[in-house]
């Protein structure tokens, strides 16, 4: 939050903070001074939802423009919002997507690429922050067929036209993704941009899904995103397929769910 208050070169900024049941006493106190500060606090006491907790902030918005970022981005250059915005206000563009990092300057998101290993993964993951990248895919702006939330920039009135995220199908996982491709069908745009870079320190706040309870969810909504769009997006739009999908596999590259009913996202490339 302090990256948005201090460090980020853009005007008349409306900041909200959806509070999932903040218990810290040191948090509770910030967000009484971010108050003072003009920055609003709305209460969102139900169990963990980012589709949710997500759509209650675009509801409450009441500028043109939302940026949709994670709690736990960390702001590296002051004119990033500026970079993303530049693009977003393209008539053909729907939404705008960031470099994100790693806080050890590796690439964590460059974009997301469907079929990757039968679903659908972040891309990069295997370049050092000033790497080109395959074909200079790391320092061009270019369309995907989705980006992550964790920093995505798209109008209001076009965010609450498709009804946002999917809070039933998609609680915590691929809600990025099917929302993308839902405004992909619209015939709108999905740009990333590596001229817009932050700091992701993903999971730092909610922990990974490794309970029995969150693996089983987690793959009631694989099979969710694979019944929806398998059949539609068996070659991912926005890459080439001739071109080999194995550049953009890196340590944190997806999982391989080719084996489940319905077919994989980009089967057969």
């Amino acid at each position: 939050m302090e990256g948005l208050l201090t460090q980020t070169d853009y005007p008349d900024l409306e900041l909200i903070i959806v509070d999932n049941q903040t218990s810290d006493p040191q948090t509770l106190e910030y967000f009484d001074e971010l108050k003072t500060r003009g920055v609003r606090i709305l209460p969102h006491p139900y169990p963990f939802n980012y589709a949710t907790l997500n759509n209650v902030g675009a509801e409450f918005a009441t500028g043109e423009y939302i940026g949709l970022v994670n709690n736990d981005i960390e702001i590296l250059h002051p004119d990033w919002l500026k970079e993303m915005m530049s693009l977003v206000v393209r008539p053909d563009v729907g939404a705008v997507g960031a470099k994100l990092l790693w806080k050890n300057d590796m690439v964590q998101h460059a974009g997301v690429v469907i079929g990757i290993n039968g679903l659908a993964a972040h891309t990069g993951n295997n370049w050092l922050r000033n790497d080109p990248g395959y074909l200079g895919f790391n320092h061009l702006a270019r369309r995907q067929s989705a980006c992550t939330t964790a920093c995505l920039i798209l109008r209001r009135d076009l965010y609450l036209q498709i009804e946002g995220m999917d809070e039933v199908r998609h609680p915590v996982a691929f809600n990025d993704v099917d929302m993308c491709l839902r405004i992909n069908e619209l015939g709108l745009k999905i740009l990333w941009t590596p001229f817009a870079e932050l700091i992701h320190a993903e999971s730092a706040s909610r922990g990974k899904d490794s309970t029995a309870d969150k693996a089983a969810r987690s793959k009631r909504e694989q099979n969710l995103l694979l019944s929806r769009w398998g059949r539609s997006y068996r070659y991912d739009p926005a890459y080439h397929p001739s071109l080999n999908a194995d550049w953009a596999l890196g340590t944190y590259a997806g999982m391989s769910f080719s084996s489940m009913n319905g077919g994989a996202l980009g089967e057969g490339r």
